[in-house]
């Protein structure tokens, strides 16, 4: 069995690096002018920026996302024409080089706490058990999938969508032992991780892509006819004019697993790509699942059935705005999409000391031990 983890900006953000938007939008707007801005571009963009963050509210300006930037990108190509399409192209890469040079700096801040085996074994728990926050009807489902499976190895590999390294050192970590291992029928099997991390939109020195989904969400479309246009804004065109396998390896990552999971993600336009992609990839078999790791400022808890119901299905209906199934085919597959709110164990890494947490409660622990139990009695599982 094969489980992708698709890792975004919340990774790091979680790590304690300030690699959000709103963070480099704040360091941007306070770098001084550009003596070569010569029709000043450069310059009314930095105050349009200024002009749509100091609307909204503080706190909702902290929660913008790369995404709002990349689309903000696409509608802001309204005020261009194909004479000054060169001067579009001058505070984009004015922005580019900025993000490259603030997530330099932050990324200068990222130091592992891989030496302390608390923590590392933490960040190794949370990868085995990624589905031990769902309720237990759901952590059931998991488990039978894994039962299902032992005859297999498992192989857990990563896809970051962000352009710095945090990420992989992590990885290339944990890779280093066996997360589990098990015998069956004689023979002996293990959960692993592998060491290599795809980073489908580039790294800080090696091509970063930022740009949107599609044309349709280019505001002018004439200048799509400006050399270079494209590739600058349209991730896809980009990727393939550097030559790049980034995407066809993590479609090949999609395709062969049975668990995708999405990881400090906003699920956010320029990357329907991907959501597409996903929602085709479960309607395709019937056994695949997609959990969703979904950081939410009031996540439901576990009080309020409406709020649980309506948190999940917000994320389902989000998720499926991307594609052009019907309500009919939605509710076919919304049952394999898993949300987690908020995760307290998967994934989590940082500065701070960092400890396993307690199952959210004892009816989950107790499913789960049963059925862990039930293996070792067998001989199916062994831990390391």
């Amino acid at each position: 069995m094969t489980i992708t983890f698709l890792v975004g900006n919340g990774f790091d953000i979680a790590a304690g690096l300030n690699t959000s938007y709103s963070g480099f939008y704040e360091w941007y707007r306070k770098q001084p002018p550009r003596t070569d801005d010569k029709h000043g571009a450069i310059k009314a963009f930095k105050e349009e920026i200024d002009n749509y963050m100091d609307i909204k509210d503080p706190e909702e300006r902290k929660k913008s996302h790369w995404a709002d930037f990349e689309v903000g990108l696409g509608k802001y190509t309204a005020k261009f024409t194909m004479d000054t399409a060169d001067d579009f192209i001058e505070l984009y890469e004015d922005a580019h080089e900025g993000i490259v040079t603030y997530l330099e700096n932050e990324r200068s801040k990222f130091e592992a706490p891989i030496s302390d085996p608390k923590v590392l074994d933490a960040f190794r728990e949370g990868i085995q058990n990624f589905y031990g926050e769902l309720n237990p009807t759901e952590i059931g489902t998991f488990s039978q999938l894994f039962q299902n499976d032992r005859g297999n190895n498992t192989a857990i590999q990563f896809v970051s969508f962000n352009y710095t390294d945090s990420l992989d050192v992590c990885v290339k970590e944990v890779s280093k032992q066996s997360l589990s291992t098990w015998q069956y029928n004689g023979s002996a099997h293990a959960m692993s991780v592998t060491p290599s991390v795809i980073h489908a939109h580039g790294m800080i020195n090696h091509y970063p892509i930022l740009g949107v989904f599609d044309e349709s969400q280019i505001e002018n479309k004439d200048l799509l006819a400006h050399p270079g246009f494209a590739e600058v804004m349209i991730k896809s065109q980009g990727i393939r004019a550097m030559g790049e396998y980034w995407y066809s390896e993590t479609e090949k990552s999609i395709n062969n697993s049975k668990v995708v999971c999405v990881w400090g993600m906003s699920l956010g336009e320029t990357d329907a790509y991907w959501w597409k992609k996903i929602i085709t990839w479960l309607k395709e078999v019937a056994d695949r699942h997609l959990v969703v790791f979904w950081h939410t400022k009031n996540p439901p808890n576990q009080i309020s059935i409406f709020r649980s119901i309506r948190g999940k299905r917000d994320v389902v209906n989000l998720l499926a705005s991307f594609s052009n199934l019907s309500e009919d085919e939605i509710n076919t597959i919304k049952n394999r999409i898993h949300v987690v709110f908020n995760t307290e164990r998967v994934l989590r890494i940082s500065f701070s000391k960092v400890a396993p947490k307690a199952l959210p409660d004892s009816g989950t622990l107790a499913a789960m031990k049963e059925i862990v139990d039930e293996m070792m009695t067998e001989g199916q599982l062994t831990t390391v």
